[in-house]
């Protein structure tokens, strides 16, 4: 890339648009070389999601739904280059957004490694009694065929963890016109009342905070509260 403009964007996708040849592996897997990153800060995290997602907040999910498409769809970068031109215009590379699901690209030609997977097979999990999420074309939020407010979703989320424990599952069915604002707001809901419990478990149990426990002590953590998540579109 040569700077941060759409223009550069543009140019590395089509670069690896136009290659139809393999790509010699890197000096330094990608992926690998995420892994050896510090611990996660939550806090500065949260405000550069914050950042990232401003200018598309009132979005519909039907474009970014289709970028996400265009990478899960091939292993090969060209032709996954070749899907994502054919959503994303120049101004859509306008977008910080978008500019960063392009890195993703770097994460595909790490084959073997490819991105971080979830220890969870979404595959396998039973549905019949998850937590089932649901947001229409209106972007309001439903449960049990109920409308709630984004409050009451979280007290539902954490009574049903609470619950349920290892055996939670949570379904999150969102129709395409959804806004991306009200969609990313349900998925933090989950994933803040999950870590919530989370939290309050490595205190009682381990009398310290989620973030300064080892892998062991958090791979327990994580099976009594489990993130075990499932999305679907219509």
């Amino acid at each position: 890339l040569e700077d941060n403009s759409a223009n550069s964007y543009m140019s590395f996708l089509q670069n690896f648009a136009e290659r139809n040849e393999s790509i010699k592996m890197p000096s330094k897997l990608f992926y690998l070389e995420v892994q050896k990153l510090k611990r996660l800060n939550i806090k500065k995290y949260e405000e550069c999601h914050k950042m990232v997602l401003i200018d598309t907040l009132d979005y519909d999910l039907s474009k970014l739904l289709a970028v996400g498409e265009a990478i899960s769809s091939d292993n090969r970068p060209h032709i996954i280059a070749r899907d994502i031109l054919k959503v994303l215009s120049h101004d859509d590379l306008e977008i910080d957004y978008y500019k960063l699901r392009t890195f993703l690209l770097l994460s595909i030609i790490d084959t073997q490694a490819g991105l971080s997977k979830s220890t969870i097979d979404k595959s396998k999990l039973d549905i019949t009694n998850a937590l089932k999420i649901e947001i229409n074309s209106e972007s309001e939020i439903y449960v049990k065929d109920k409308k709630v407010t984004l409050t009451v979703l979280k007290k539902l989320i954490r009574n049903y963890q609470m619950k349920n424990k290892s055996k939670s599952v949570i379904s999150l069915k969102s129709d395409r016109k959804t806004l991306y604002s009200v969609y990313i707001k349900v998925q933090e809901a989950i994933l803040e009342e999950i870590r919530g419990l989370r939290e309050k478990l490595a205190k009682e149990k381990y009398n310290t905070q989620l973030d300064k426990l080892t892998k062991k002590q958090m791979a327990e953590i994580e099976v009594i509260y489990p993130q075990a998540f499932v999305e679907y579109y219509f």
